[in-house]
């Protein structure tokens, strides 16, 4: 049965307090976040907008009754009867409105018209106006100005003010900007959309650029794990469109999966509930098969939470056991969220309520078992095990079975005992952890966390270290102790803390979406979420790894820049991808399988499968010199004879006549292909290539790769 994701998971709350928690410890305070009143939206300017005249027929929405397979979603709007005639009428007092949808809808659009009467004098800007879709991705909402016409009030609106180039929707929907008292009548007498391209009347600037790629300047190798993701939730073959290297078998559920019977545990993700992960044989069967299938190779997640799902029926919080609760599984309606009405956690049960031990010995058994599997199939086994998911929120995520906080001692003394065996069982496997959930986690414990950051016992204790510097120390005093080594690999995890890792594709949040890539690498950008730091994630992890335990290789073993399917959620994954590569990263995985054809999808072809034949950005990185909103990123193959130059235009209203200098490139043929927020996908493009200067003109919001022979 597919159910449906929780809206909220542990790591969000931890997102949503944390700023709160660690300000006075991190010089941080304060909150970026977006403004969600209802008078929030962009204003239209007061000019009249034309429809052009070669626009295509109106899709009708509602008029004298509701357009065809479009359906009233309710709120407050009073409509008539299904094949009635009647414009819909709504009222608006108490921030009221009216969502209309058609789950059929498809097309590209340029504008939305809208036609009403009211029943009292409302002002200009009486209404908010927004798209949605059935995934509830958040869209930017819009206050258009209305202009007055014998009675009608009449407004125009270009769908970029709505949308996005093509960021599919299925539904309309308008709110009152204001508290109106009742009753406060709106008429729909007209609402349509205009064929036609959504982008053709973005105002664009064109600007010159210049931009250098260094082939005669050292390179460095790139790791092609950097491209790695996480197994989907669902069936996904187009993921093996991206010429995968590795895939992570990781997340929440995974720090709990039995892997004797392929269960695990959803914890606060879904309600505390176990369930059999797999179609008929257990889930990291299939995992591995897969991957051998396509010549993947397979990062796992070994359960380092002392308990494991002991059946795939149970739940931690029966509203028949607990009474009512704040929330239940609409398909499972004793499964409760585990908080009262009020929303206050309920004492956890004990852990035998819906899991049994684990222990090192069960994590020995388990790769084992995959050792033995690899081998009967003739196939590679795991090539690296990461020790848990997230321990500095178990305490929240999995507080069912791990109520209490974990220290700075329980993290260490896990991590050796579970390296150990993997150590013993799989020799030359490599080991990573800690696998931190994010910048807290970097410097602080869970106990930490709960006395407060700004008191911080626990760091204290261990002589005021962050907790990341400490752990890497503390294994390479084990390994000078006993001559075995037990991380190979550290494993960071990163989201960015301003909320534009969500779905919200606002100018501001796409724009800040964007920017939130420099936290991952440049030492001069503060960070704008309530951490107010120069993160400068991988070279400080770098230099924590090479004062501390001098070898290490770095991860960034789950990350997101979320909006997926928007451009800017594109074009932050492929700044990403770059980054990763020009700063020597070992591996990195995107937090789940991208979805096909969405941005973020074609962000990873752009590195791994530009011209849908295999072609792919090189081994070794090539310097380069761009100043935003260019990126530039060059790459060279091992046997000299190809580079490859992906450029991203990171603005979305400026369009680039760029002249990239080929220093030592010494190529005479390029091959180029492009991707905008309303393309199909990467689309093949001429060249301009004279002698060694590659002149591109790079449209707003746009990936560009050249291939250079």
């Amino acid at each position: 049965m597919k159910r449906p994701t929780r809206r909220m998971s542990a790591k969000s709350a931890a997102f949503a307090t944390a700023g709160a928690l660690i300000a006075t410890a991190c010089a941080g305070g304060g909150s970026n976040g977006a403004n969600n009143t209802p008078d929030a939206g962009n204003t239209t300017p007061t000019e009249v907008i034309e429809i052009p005249a070669d626009a295509g027929a109106p899709v009708v929405i509602a008029a004298d009754g509701l357009g065809e397979s479009w359906q009233d979603y309710g709120w407050a709007a009073t409509v008539p009867a299904a094949g009635e005639s009647g414009n819909v009428e709504i009222d608006i007092s108490g921030y009221g409105g009216w969502i209309v949808a058609n789950p059929e809808l498809s097309g590209s659009y340029s504008h939305l018209t809208l036609d009403v009467a009211t029943s009292g004098d409302f002002g200009n800007n009486f209404l908010n106006i927004s798209l949605g879709d059935s995934f509830s991705s958040a869209f930017p909402t819009f206050t258009p100005e209305f202009k007055e016409d014998d009675g009608v009030l009449s407004t125009t609106i270009f769908m970029h003010e709505l949308q996005s180039g093509n960021t599919p929707f299925d539904r309309v929907i308008m709110q009152a900007s204001g508290e109106f008292s009742s009753p406060a009548i709106v008429t729909v007498l007209n609402l349509a959309l205009i064929p036609g391209d959504p982008l053709e009347s973005v105002p664009t600037t064109e600007v010159e650029a210049a931009a250098l790629v260094d082939c005669s300047a050292d390179t460095l190798p790139i790791s092609e794990h950097i491209y790695g993701t996480a197994r989907p939730l669902e069936a996904n073959d187009a993921q093996w469109e991206l010429a995968l290297p590795s895939r992570r078998w990781g997340g929440n559920p995974t720090s709990r999966y039995n892997w004797e019977l392929g269960t695990w545990n959803t914890a606060f993700d879904y309600y505390w509930q176990n369930f059999f992960i797999g179609n008929e044989d257990r889930a990291h069967d299939e995992f591995l098969a897969e991957n051998w299938e396509f010549g993947v190779d397979s990062a796992i997640t070994i359960p380092m939470i002392g308990w494991v799902a002991k059946d795939d029926e149970s739940y931690s919080f029966p509203v028949s056991e607990f009474g009512p609760q704040a929330d239940f599984d609409p398909f499972r309606e004793d499964a409760g969220n585990g908080s009262d009405p009020d929303g206050d956690p309920i004492d956890p049960p004990d852990p035998t309520q819906t899991s049994v031990e684990s222990t090192p010995e069960t994590a020995r058994a388990w790769i084992e078992q995959m050792i033995a599997s690899s081998e009967s199939a003739n196939q590679p086994k795991p090539f690296m095990y990461i020790l848990g998911n997230e321990p500095m929120l178990w305490n929240s995520t999995h507080r069912d079975v791990v109520p209490e906080p974990v220290s700075y001692d329980r993290l260490l003394a896990d991590s050796i005992a579970y390296a150990s065996v993997i150590r013993e069982a799989d020799p030359d496997a490599l080991i990573a952890g800690p696998a931190v959930w994010g910048w807290p986690a970097y410097l602080f414990s869970a106990v930490d966390a709960e006395e407060g950051f700004n008191r911080s016992p626990d760091r204290r204790a261990h002589d005021n270290m962050p907790l990341i510097e400490w752990y890497l120390n503390e294994m390479r005093k084990y390994e000078e102790e006993t001559g075995v080594r037990l991380l190979d690999v550290l494993d960071v995890h990163f989201y960015p803390q301003d909320g534009s890792y969500g779905n919200d594709i606002s100018e501001e949040a796409a724009s800040r979406r964007i920017r939130s890539t420099r936290s991952l690498w440049d030492g001069g950008y503060l960070d704008e979420s309530w951490i107010e730091e120069r993160i400068e994630l991988i070279p400080r992890m770098q230099k924590w790894v090479d004062d501390n335990y001098p070898g290490t290789e770095l991860s960034i073993g789950e990350y997101s820049f979320g909006a997926e399917n928007h451009i800017s959620g594109g074009l932050a994954q492929a700044e990403a991808l770059g980054r990763f590569g020009q700063n020597g990263l070992f591996s990195a995985y995107y937090w789940i399988s991208p979805e096909a054809d969405s941005p973020v999808y074609w962000a990873f072809r752009a590195f791994r499968n530009f011209n849908g034949f295999g072609a792919r950005f090189g081994e070794l990185s090539v310097p380069t010199d761009a100043d935003r909103p260019l990126s530039l990123f060059a790459s060279a193959d091992e046997a000299g004879d190809r580079n490859v130059v992906i450029a991203l235009n990171l603005s979305n209203d400026e369009q680039l006549t760029t002249t990239v200098a080929l220093e030592g490139c010494g190529r005479s043929e390029a091959t180029s292909y492009q991707y905008t927020s309303s393309s199909a996908g990467l689309e093949p493009i001429d060249s301009d290539l004279d002698g060694d200067v590659l002149t591109l003109d790079l449209p707003p919001s746009s990936i560009t790769v050249i291939e250079l022979r």
